[in-house]
């Protein structure tokens, strides 16, 4: 339902702003948005291994229709980092089958999603183009022009800022992530950060660089506690001989939460707002109830 409804927001946004990137802000920005929709793409095709109901070909065909209809509203959002997380999705849904149907068939299965994925990110002339301007945009920020206002640009530039703050006190970092933006007209003056992104800009644009400016070491080794100490429950659970294919399904609805919020933190701030931590606070304990073998 999430992902149905997800698309049908895009797809109204992008009508209404065509030809140019949809809005999507009045949820979340077009980013966490498109990550979102990722996410739970990937528990419909995980949950296609996982019959819910009497109506056995009738789900399926639903499933296998509503998994096609995120990965619309995901290229329609144009957003880049989202495909980062897939190939670790794909390696996530091959752990789940190996038992079942054994490695050769997993390849094969694997290859066919493989181009399926090509093709429905190459079906969208707006994507590849975005993926070149990204790393037009990384060369003239690191060689001809360091305070290009561009996207790629604009994050080398709050990350190095954020680096900067980190170096003043590795452990503890700032105190606070409030003191990020208070110091970037310094940094401008400076000329580490364009006049236009201090002005713009609150936050580092990446999750690990937040904590690391603002809480140090201490922050750093907290943030990847919350990635990494459920993923290895998670990992072990989906390799264990124990439990039915259900609770291999739900471990890896919350590896995936896990792994796609680590991957998609690298580039984007996806505890932004208190609502964010819910979700993914609430996503993990379910996936941990879910997943126990033993319940």
């Amino acid at each position: 339902i999430a992902v149905w409804v997800a698309t049908y927001y895009v797809i109204v946004a992008t009508l209404a702003d065509f030809p140019e990137r949809p809005k999507l802000d009045f949820i979340h920005n077009a980013v966490t948005y498109g990550n979102l929709m990722l996410i739970a793409t990937a528990f419909s095709a995980f949950s296609i291994g996982w019959r819910l109901t009497p109506y056995k070909n009738t789900e399926f065909i639903f499933k296998v229709l509503t998994v096609i209809i995120g990965l619309i509203g995901l290229v329609l959002t144009h957003t880049r980092g989202v495909w980062l997380a897939i190939p670790f999705i794909i390696i996530i849904s091959g752990l789940i089958f190996y038992q079942k149907i054994g490695w050769k068939k997993i390849i094969v299965s694997l290859g066919i999603v493989s181009v399926v994925l090509v093709g429905t990110f190459t079906s969208s002339s707006v994507l590849p183009e975005r993926i070149a301007t990204g790393i037009h945009e990384i060369k003239e920020c690191t060689s001809t022009n360091s305070l290009a206002f561009s996207s790629m640009c604009n994050r080398i530039q709050l990350w190095h800022a954020a680096l900067l703050i980190f170096k003043k006190n590795p452990i503890l970092g700032s105190g606070s992530t409030a003191n990020f933006p208070k110091a970037l007209p310094s940094f401008a003056e400076q000329k580490i950060v364009s006049p236009q992104v201090a002005k713009e800009f609150g936050e580092p644009h990446s999750e690990i660089m937040q904590q690391l400016s603002a809480f140090g070491l201490m922050g750093f080794i907290s943030l990847l506690l919350i990635y990494f100490a459920p993923s290895y429950i998670f990992l072990r659970r989906i390799r264990s001989q124990k439990g039915d294919l259900s609770s291999k399904i739900g471990a890896a609805i919350g590896l995936t939460v896990c792994t796609g919020f680590f991957i998609f933190g690298l580039t984007e701030l996806m505890f932004r707002t208190m609502h964010m931590v819910s979700f993914y606070a609430v996503m993990v304990g379910w996936a941990l109830a879910l997943s126990d073998p033993e319940s």
